[in-house]
């Protein structure tokens, strides 16, 4: 079977394509490939980047004035993150094998897979950015592991630091520009394509087994390139959709998305 194809997709925007690479995860893990899995995870981590730097850019103001407080905020978010650390380190130390135990270690793995220095170092924007995770998390994804840990005010005090980040951000749109923007949703594309050439490379033999496992993996790339497919032949600009839930996002379109695309399939393919 040729599987070229998939090397000549549409440019996605980051939010569909942590959807596919989601789905696609899952995929991996139901045939038991642990790599190819984890593969797909890392690539997930750069397109929720991508996801969330588009997301802070187009609520951005147009203005030139520089954040105020904005390193105090940034002070703060760092405490935060080495008490959270400490506390999840401890808990999971000392009841390894209990739920709360258990609970601690998937919040840690969570909030901070390559540790707290990768997050307190880096620049305001992608602060912000794993900061709305950590409170999604919280108050969504992981609500019922954090339920278990006696966080006493921490969810509260990471509430306030994101409310007062996004408002020193908003203050500097220009710290956040469009070419930063692009790149990391390139770089999204890329990471996708790089999990599509793994996928390949674990089930190349041609058997039937294989091509039934491509096929799945690749279902999730398929349904949302139909999607895009249907909005440019109605000469709409592709939406976004919603990393989480999949829903379209009607207002988060990019109309530079209409260009002709050399890479992307004919309309009527």
């Amino acid at each position: 079977m040729d599987w070229t194809k998939y090397f000549k997709l549409y440019k996605f925007l980051p939010g569909r394509i942590v959807v596919m690479l989601l789905k696609m995860a899952q995929v991996a893990e139901s045939l038991q490939n642990e790599a190819l899995a984890s593969h797909c995870k890392s690539a997930i981590e750069i397109a929720r980047k991508a996801f969330g730097m588009k997301s802070i850019y187009k609520r951005q103001p147009r203005t030139t004035r520089n954040p105020e407080g904005t390193s105090n905020i940034d002070r703060r978010f760092g405490q935060w993150c080495k008490q959270c650390d400490a506390l999840l380190k401890s808990m999971s130390l000392a009841f390894e094998k209990r739920p709360i135990g258990m609970a601690a270690q998937k919040l840690l793995t969570a909030f901070f897979p390559k540790g707290i220095g990768v997050v307190v170092n880096d620049t305001y924007e992608n602060e912000l950015v794993v900061a709305e995770h950590l409170l999604y998390c919280i108050d969504h994804a992981l609500a019922a592991e954090w339920a278990k840990i006696p966080t006493e005010d921490l969810r509260d005090r990471l509430f306030e630091i994101v409310s007062e980040f996004r408002e020193a951000m908003q203050a500097s749109p220009n710290l956040l520009k469009s070419e930063t923007v692009k790149a990391a949703q390139a770089d999204a594309q890329k990471a996708l394509f790089r999990v599509i050439c793994a996928c390949i490379l674990a089930y190349s033999n041609g058997e039937s087994e294989d091509n039934a496992a491509l096929q799945k993996l690749f279902a999730p790339i398929e349904a949302q390139s139909a999607r895009v497919r249907k909005l440019r032949q109605k000469k709409t600009a592709p939406t976004d959709v919603d990393p989480e839930s999949g829903e379209e996002l009607v207002d988060d379109s990019d109309p530079g998305e209409l260009d002709e695309d050399p890479d992307a399939p004919e309309a009527d393919a």
